[in-house]
């Protein structure tokens, strides 16, 4: 039980973390096409 617990939590930050990355590279994009 604790143990699906954690994996759980382990794939959430995993997905908030790669969606973060995506948003820093979405602005990357912009800030070079800008310049």
């Amino acid at each position: 039980m604790l143990q699906d617990t954690i994996y759980f939590l382990l794939e959430l930050l995993r997905c908030n973390l790669s969606s973060k990355l995506d948003v820093v590279q979405m602005g990357n994009l912009k800030f070079v096409s800008n310049s």
